[in-house]
């Protein structure tokens, strides 16, 4: 037998030593109506009140935040509440990785002006934040003014995360917008020493097994 095949499998088990981030949770709006556990929150500037759905924009389902108040009193945030732990098999949080565009008070796509947007993430009650600075046009010219944002949560091992908030409103106070998908990834577990022994082990019963065959 190929020696490579044989190193395959044990590749395989060691994997997760190697790996890099994988996805845990994701949060994509693909079916109108379906916020998927996320709600509007007014801030501040009046007490804003505001409306978020999930709608169908250029092909693809979105949640849209839409501000009912004053247009001087914006500021919308959308948050998604529920607590939630590292699932088993991974170490530690890695990112959380957003895809948004503004909309101006006509509804049509616009630039994002300035530094004021902001992702927040609460973990064990401790605010992890970027702001607009950290937020990148997906197409630099492109009309639709698609934006993607990556908060670096991996310093946060396998603390709970209790609340994610997303503020990417700026200056223009009767702005909407429309967040593509939200997702959340984690670094696998290392396999403990005994696990690599076992795999150890095996790779070699293959290795023998294979040369009495020949």
């Amino acid at each position: 037998m190929n020696l490579r095949v044989l190193i395959a499998p044990l590749a395989a088990l060691l994997a997760p030593s190697l790996a890099a981030a994988a996805p845990i949770l994701s949060f994509e709006f693909n079916t109108p109506g379906d916020t998927e556990g996320w709600q509007h929150n007014g801030g501040a500037n009046g007490g804003t009140t505001g409306l978020t759905t999930v709608t169908t924009s250029g092909g693809e389902g979105v949640l849209t935040s839409t501000t009912l108040g004053p247009a001087t009193s914006g500021d919308l945030r959308v948050l998604y509440n529920p607590d939630f732990s590292l699932p088993a098999g991974f170490d530690s949080w890695s990112a959380v990785d957003i895809r948004f565009r503004q909309l101006d008070d006509q509804g049509a796509p616009r630039d994002l002006a300035g530094a004021d947007s902001s992702l927040h993430l609460g973990i064990n009650a401790a605010a992890i934040s970027i702001n607009g600075s950290g937020f990148v046009e997906e197409t630099p010219g492109d009309q639709e003014f698609w934006y993607t944002a990556t908060l670096d949560i991996s310093g946060n091992a396998a603390n709970d995360i209790t609340q994610i908030r997303i503020d990417p409103i700026t200056t223009l106070r009767s702005a909407n917008y429309e967040l593509d998908y939200v997702r959340l990834s984690g670094v696998p577990a290392i396999p403990e020493p005994a696990s690599l022994a076992i795999a150890g082990l095996a790779f070699v019963s293959l290795v023998t097994r294979s040369r009495c065959r020949d």
